[in-house]
């Protein structure tokens, strides 16, 4: 038992590789120190992620609204295209010019 404690009070100089933080064989209780310095090196990549994510997102809102925009720009020409909107609209221009003419 107390050459169990013995070994985990040893230092085994831990590791300031962040791939190393889930390799338990490397570190010790006494390494706490070394292991919240190397932990702290994920700040800066966690910042970055964060902003890499609103960028993404940024250009994601983009992407959507211009295919918002070039689908309803497709089906207003098909309208514009149909024989039957055509006629419509012609018959509503000519109910709308007898009616000024009254």
């Amino acid at each position: 038992m107390a050459q169990s404690r013995n070994q985990l009070k040893e230092a085994s100089g831990g590791s300031r590789l962040k791939a190393d933080l889930g390799i338990l064989e490397k570190w010790r209780i006494s390494d706490a120190n070394t292991f919240g310095q190397t932990l702290l090196q994920f700040e800066k990549d966690l910042v970055e992620m964060t902003d890499t994510q609103e960028a993404s997102r940024q250009t994601l809102r983009e992407v959507n609204c211009s295919l918002l925009k070039g689908e309803l720009r497709a089906v207003s020409i098909s309208i514009l295209t149909e024989p039957s909107f055509s006629q419509h609209m012609s018959r509503r221009d000519c109910s709308f010019q007898q009616g000024k003419d009254r």
